[in-house]
């Protein structure tokens, strides 16, 4: 495979696994422009629908690039997008900075006007965010179920060794400890993704204890028990391995009994099961894994603190 297809296969499969977050941000956006049609209607550049839509392909594309670019950068890309909507529906001078006209009667030239309406978006966008962690992180959901379904092109019973973790094995960052007296082996990620694991509901530095409960060659009910912050949550597994059309059908549902607002949004918006899968089933086949869980964690943000930090500093 050439570099070109290679590169062509990660930007497709990012473009894919991160649908969902493209799709509300480009929304988020949406509406906030939207709302500014409520707020301030007699100079609201939206009243045309088509600086909407050119508002739509506009933020479309920023924020695909960021998907490609910073596939892991999710809170990022998205915190950004509820930046600008808030921004959208309360300035309306920013709306007229999109198209290029200059705010009249400021006495500011139009470069510093734009300049300050970048100030002020990167400036509201590190609050959001701020405020967007801590809030997912207090606010409890509850019980929670996933359903992850994945097809391959592989065997069943290489399926089952992708993705059914088993004592004293290891793959792909995958590390399973020795089997104790009550049936509980220790699990724990090394991978260079592992970092972004807070944010959908796992974390790199805890060791899942998990447990088979009943299990043969297509079916397996497993729990996971971890320790975070002195609190024990469990998770039940039940997983279903489905031959036919030459390859194999996974299906996963997860029931977890306490997750956080950030962990579940996380969870979602980056199709978290599937691409976790999709490291697996790689690394079995021997392919070289487009799967964001397995690349080092890099966000918009930290780009940019690299532009303020000099060289040798952590």
């Amino acid at each position: 495979m050439t570099e070109f297809q290679n590169l062509h296969r990660h930007i497709l499969y990012r473009l894919y696994r991160l649908r969902r977050l493209i799709a509300c941000s480009v929304l988020v956006v949406v509406a906030g422009a939207a709302l500014s049609l409520v707020v301030a209607p007699e100079i609201s550049l939206f009243n045309d629908p088509v600086n909407l839509a050119y508002l739509m392909l506009f933020w479309t594309g920023i924020v695909a690039v960021c998907a490609v670019v910073f596939p892991s950068g999710w809170i990022d890309t998205l915190t950004a997008s509820i930046a600008l909507a808030l921004l959208l529906i309360a300035t309306p001078y920013l709306q007229l900075a999109i198209v290029g006209t200059p705010p009249g009667g400021t006495g500011l030239s139009e470069r510093m006007a734009v300049m300050l309406i970048f100030l002020a978006w990167f400036l509201v966008w590190l609050l959001v965010m701020a405020i967007f962690v801590s809030l997912g992180q207090a606010v409890p959901m509850g019980r929670r179920r996933y359903r992850t379904r994945i097809t391959s092109d592989l065997s069943p019973d290489q399926v089952r060794t992708a993705l059914c973790p088993l004592p004293e094995t290891e793959l792909a960052g995958r590390v399973c400890g020795p089997e104790d007296s009550k049936g509980f082996f220790p699990v724990r990620f090394t991978a260079p993704g592992a970092d972004r694991l807070r944010l959908t509901g796992f974390d790199p530095k805890q060791v899942h204890r998990v447990r088979i409960l009943q299990e043969d060659r297509l079916i397996r009910q497993s729990e996971s028990i971890t320790t975070r912050d002195e609190r024990k949550t469990r998770c039940e597994m039940f997983e279903r391995l489905q031959p036919g059309n030459g390859g194999t059908l996974y299906e996963l549902v997860e029931v977890h009994d306490q997750f956080d607002l950030l962990s579940a949004v996380g969870f979602w918006i980056n199709d978290f099961g599937a691409d976790h899968a999709r490291t697996y089933l790689d690394a079995v086949s021997g392919r070289a894994s487009c799967a964001i869980f397995n690349r080092a964690r890099w966000s918009p943000v930290a780009a940019l603190s690299r532009l303020f930090t000099r060289p040798g500093q952590p």
